[in-house]
């Protein structure tokens, strides 16, 4: 039989699992279902040591004793065990009748305080927000469970203040104190699936932007040879410009990761932009309106996150040609090669690779090694690019 730890830990994950679906019944009014746990055992098990037996009987009595007043009792049936004593009342389970028994039972004061916290806040909304939206927000256990009311009462008023106006603003022009940029990309899932419900259709976290018309800062990109795209500045100097400003279509481009590469490399045409330390962010260059109709030549870390990046850009523009990114180029300079301490972005082999670019992930994988670009002379990159441009014109 177990005994009433067991009980206890078995019960307390029970309310852990069931926790949203038992906060929004009880703010909805909704009955609370009975819970009881079997504690009765077979006639092998309890004549097997017909004392421990017994003591379990009786430290179940004394322990429900405690809970009596609160809904938890023991539920006993008749048995009759020959050779055991012959007939006998045992306790068949344990069962709680009402939350407030459970919670005490399961996890004592702590439980119930953190509980009766969560019930609080969304019995605030009971008498204006629909059954839908309680069981949404009965989700969010670490915004119901917080110490005072200040966060929850804000992402009520943001969703309430976008249910009946377009922003049309940055966030921080938002009339709600304490909304910042940080406070709604925390929220921005919870406050779209509450849109959702009050709206009746489906609102993604684009829609909140774009919908709402919520300003954003632009997206950021270090530039060699941004003349291409400014006429007057000076061909090598080094600028940081808005992806949106990337206007013009050039004859080619260079996106190097690491920028120190992008600051050192000679020899680039000077109608070709280099753009430099993107990293995962080379997503974004999805939104260059040419990104797909011009030769692009990457030159990454030999590592599984640059392995990683080159696959999300080709994603972006599937005619990326990778440079120096190939097992050749991790042999020559093989004496520079280290133990990579990370772990690629995602997990499962990483699509988008062609060949020689595959079969490096996958040494790089196998052996836990990288290479760093920056181990790569510079000559030996401006000769690699050499031979891209070459095919440029041919």
């Amino acid at each position: 039989m177990l005994l009433p730890n067991g009980i206890r830990e078995r019960l307390h994950k029970t309310l852990l699992k069931k926790k949203p679906e038992l906060l929004a019944d009880v703010a909805l009014s909704r009955r609370f279902e009975e819970v009881s746990f079997k504690l009765k055992p077979s006639k092998k098990e309890a004549l097997a040591d017909i004392a421990a037996f017994d003591r379990s009987q009786y430290v179940w009595t004394q322990e429900v004793y405690k809970y009596v007043d609160l809904g938890v009792y023991l539920d006993y049936e008749p048995v009759r065990w020959s050779g055991g004593g012959g007939d006998r009342i045992v306790i068949a389970r344990v069962c709680f009748r009402n939350l407030e028994g459970a919670l005490a039972f399961a996890g004592g004061s702590k439980l119930c305080a953190l509980w009766r916290r969560s019930e609080q806040k969304l019995n605030m909304l009971t008498e204006r927000k629909s059954e839908a939206f309680i069981r949404r927000l009965s989700k969010e256990s670490e915004l119901l469970e917080a110490a005072g009311d200040l966060e929850f009462n804000q992402v009520i008023k943001l969703e309430d203040y976008l249910l009946h106006h377009k922003a049309d603003c940055y966030i921080r022009e938002l009339p709600i104190e304490g909304v910042d940029t940080k406070f709604l990309e925390k929220h921005a899932r919870l406050i779209c699936d509450l849109l959702s419900i009050e709206l009746e259709r489906s609102i993604t976290k684009s829609d909140l932007y774009e919908e709402w018309r919520i300003k954003k800062l632009p997206d950021f990109v270090r530039v060699r040879h941004a003349d291409v795209f400014f006429n007057g500045l000076p061909s090598d100097l080094i600028v940081q410009l808005p992806i949106s400003a990337l206007t013009v279509k050039p004859r080619a481009l260079v996106v190097v990761e690491n920028v120190q590469t992008g600051l050192a490399v000679k020899d680039v045409p000077e109608d070709v932009p280099i753009l430099m330390g993107l990293g995962f962010s080379v997503r974004l260059l999805s939104e260059v309106p040419w990104i797909r109709e011009v030769p692009i030549f990457y030159f990454g870390d030999l590592d599984m996150h640059g392995m990683a990046i080159l696959a999300a850009f080709r994603k972006t523009a599937p005619q990326v040609r990778s440079v120096l990114m190939d097992s050749a180029a991790l042999e020559a300079f093989k004496e520079y090669v280290v133990t990579d301490p990370n772990l690629p972005n995602g997990s499962g082999p990483v699509i988008a690779l062609n060949g020689e670019e595959a079969k490096l992930y996958d040494r790089l994988v196998a052996e836990n090694i990288r290479l760093e670009q920056e181990r790569i002379p510079i000559e030996v990159f401006e000769t690699a690019l050499k031979v891209c441009f070459k095919s440029l014109d041919a």
